[in-house]
């Protein structure tokens, strides 16, 4: 399992600070609130990608962009750190078959 702590991983226009790759599915989770603390999960299912691809963008303040290609719905971007995105896109690409 694959677990990894983000400050700030956009995934379409949304903004996670966790993800989680375990043997069957991503999930991407985010506690916000302070005081009446709210929890937002996603996930999506390994078998639903087809394929993936990793690309830098930027210049100076260089990011990672790992773009998955989905059966029967759009592909999803996932945005965040450089390093950090090489090594989710390491890690996913020894889990889909």
């Amino acid at each position: 399992m694959f677990s990894q702590e983000f400050s700030g991983l956009e995934v379409g226009n949304q903004i996670f600070d966790n993800l989680a790759i375990t043997n069957n599915r991503i999930i991407f989770y985010k506690r916000t609130g302070l005081i009446f603390r709210k929890d937002h999960v996603a996930t999506i299912g390994l078998s639903k990608i087809t394929g993936m691809q990793f690309k830098e963008k930027g210049v100076i303040s260089k990011k990672g962009v790992v773009t998955l290609h989905l059966k029967e719905e759009n592909d999803m971007e996932l945005v965040a750190g450089l390093s950090t995105m090489k090594y989710l896109y390491q890690s996913l690409a020894s889990k889909i078959q």
